[in-house]
């Protein structure tokens, strides 16, 4: 009986490590959730195979370990690849917020416009803002400056809420992302920043995903200098299209960002709401929220420095 559970627990191991290694041969959303789950995955691998070898030691197992091993340390170095090799000490000190605050969840409207007031956010981002439309006003009163829900669009669903004024629009990035793109300088009192927000379809939906990367990286590449980028990318950094988009604009991110979703995993969440920086501008830390306030995500709040002005 135990040489039995031992293979059966080793080769399923082994499928879901084919899973995860078929991004060495293909892209395709079928296997997308496998590819940005690749950390968690060979995780869970590491401990079930162990636990089959425990049972009965033997050479496959001993395979499937080394394996999920490999890929475990391969997801880690790609999480990493991307990361800022260090932040400057001198230069404007600007805070940001980012935010999916789920669109039905207006009876937590009022806490979660508690926790944007309370964050000292110079800018917040907010995705699918429906869910704080009563109180909207609330937030207004402190950041009066906005692109989204009923300014620039009619819609309620991506919003940019700014204490200082703001200067751009909403656009389109694909068939699933409507007005789900906000490029906007803020008229900083130290130096002007430019600010993206975004809200991505999500990676398993046919090619959808990576179609608003690749026309989200066609409106970065407009943007006269360094930028901030922020937002839901319903997909994780080591995901292969969000590879190609960082190596494609040059973006930068914190180390070991925290995990964001499903909010129940705390800690051990997948990060799949990111904060971005184009570079001089740097990141100080990118921290989690304390309190998701029902939402499925938990928001972000990034401390960065800007360059001295020129």
């Amino acid at each position: 009986m135990r040489p039995f559970l031992s293979f059966g627990l080793s080769l399923l191991t082994a499928v879901v490590l084919a899973l995860i290694a078929s991004r060495f041969f293909t892209d395709s959303f079928l296997f997308a959730i496998f590819h940005n789950l690749q950390l968690h995955l060979a995780a869970i691998a590491i401990g079930v195979a162990a636990l089959a070898l425990i049972i009965r030691f033997n050479i496959f197992g001993m395979l499937v370990l080394s394996l999920a091993l490999a890929l475990f340390v391969h997801g880690f170095v790609l999480s990493e690849r991307f990361a800022q090799d260090s932040a400057p000490q001198q230069g404007h000190p600007f805070r940001l917020l980012s935010f999916n605050v789920l669109g039905t969840n207006v009876f937590n409207s009022a806490a979660i416009v508690d926790e944007i007031l309370a964050s000292g956010a110079d800018v917040a981002n907010i995705m699918e803002a429906r869910g704080i439309i009563p109180d909207l006003p609330r937030l207004y009163a402190t950041y009066p400056y906005r692109i989204g829900c009923g300014e620039k669009t009619k819609a309620c669903d991506l919003l940019m809420v700014s204490k200082f004024p703001l200067e751009g629009g909403i656009g389109n990035m694909g068939q699933m992302s409507q007005q789900r793109i906000i490029v906007a300088k803020a008229a900083l009192p130290s130096v002007p920043a430019t600010i993206v927000a975004i809200h991505t379809t999500k990676p398993y939906f046919d090619s959808y995903h990576e179609e608003d990367l690749d026309n989200a990286a066609r409106a970065l590449a407009g943007i006269q200098g360094p930028y901030i980028l922020s937002g839901d990318f319903n997909a994780s950094s080591i995901g292969p299209d969000m590879q190609d988009f960082l190596r494609n604009t040059g973006l930068r991110h914190s180390a070991f960002q925290p995990g964001t979703w499903p909010v129940g995993a705390g800690d051990w969440g997948v990060p799949i709401d990111h904060i971005y920086v184009k570079a001089p501008i740097a990141i100080r830390s990118v921290t989690r929220i304390a309190d998701a306030h029902g939402s499925n995500h938990y928001g972000l709040i990034g401390d960065l420095i800007l360059p001295p002005a020129q």
